[in-house]
């Protein structure tokens, strides 16, 4: 159930790149959320801009009542988000959305995301190491320092592999490669993948050779965040036929072999 949460901002840290690393308390948040959940959120303690920014979350930590957002400054809206101090309250709706659905006594999951797309997906990763599931991650992004949460998921116990433009180690051919390595490790239950419908591809391919059940985390601009204005639908196949879901709503985390990827 998503309703209205404030949150306190703990942290607002430039990452480089025009990156920032946001830390909220938001208790209820915290708890409520789940890994793929995004949360709509005001990004002045003003009324402008008037339309909230969507974002996922990077991190989950009930514990701590506090939630982190891994953003990128794209637009006059995360710009002024990226200007808040500390201490600074913030409107959130959330949490909103569909999440990714981890299997609960899953052996090893594979993971698969490109630049800020690979955001949600650590929070997934947390999750699974949390619950006794191996992880496995394959990240891409354009230069290392373009690369989100490798670092943080090597630490919490994943098995992760980087592969970047600049290294000339993106190509669809070595990818496909370390990801059938991956999917072919005893035991693997589901893939998952966010950032790049290149990606999403070869993933789809080659999970549904195996078997193995494959999800997708879709990125679009998002006006009302409840399924409303229709601003974020994408196209799905249906028994019936083709037709269009809201991400917004019925995602942002869909089956892979559900979504038409254009």
């Amino acid at each position: 159930m998503n309703v209205n949460h404030t949150l306190k901002v703990l942290a607002n840290e430039p990452q480089g790149a025009g990156r920032y690393l946001l830390v909220a308390e938001a208790p209820g948040l915290a708890h409520a959320a789940r890994p793929g959940q995004f949360v709509h959120v005001r990004c002045t303690a003003g009324t402008v801009p008037l339309l909230r920014r969507p974002f996922s979350f990077y991190r989950l930590r009930p514990a701590a009542g506090a939630v982190e957002i891994y953003y990128q400054v794209v637009g006059s809206g995360t710009e002024l988000l990226s200007r808040v101090p500390p201490g600074t309250t913030l409107s959130a709706l959330g949490p909103l959305g569909r999440g990714f659905p981890l299997a609960p006594r899953a052996r090893h999951i594979v993971l698969v995301g490109r630049g800020l797309g690979s955001a949600p997906l650590v929070a997934l990763g947390e999750a699974a190491l949390a619950q006794g599931t191996a992880v496995t991650a394959i990240l891409s992004a354009r230069t290392p320092s373009a690369l989100v949460g490798s670092r943080l998921l090597a630490a919490l116990g994943a098995a992760v592999t980087t592969v970047t433009d600049a290294a000339g180690t993106s190509d669809p051919a070595q990818v496909d490669e370390l990801l059938s390595a991956a999917l072919e490790r005893p035991g693997t239950a589901q893939a998952f993948v966010c950032g790049s419908r290149r990606l999403a591809r070869l993933v789809e391919r080659s999970a549904a050779a195996r078997g193995i059940p494959a999800f997708v985390s879709l990125e679009e601009r998002m006006g009302c965040g409840l399924g409303g204005c229709l601003v974020c639908a994408c196209r799905v196949r249906t028994p019936a036929g083709e037709t269009y879901k809201r991400v917004c709503k019925d995602g942002p985390v869909f089956p892979l072999e559900e979504v038409v990827l254009e």
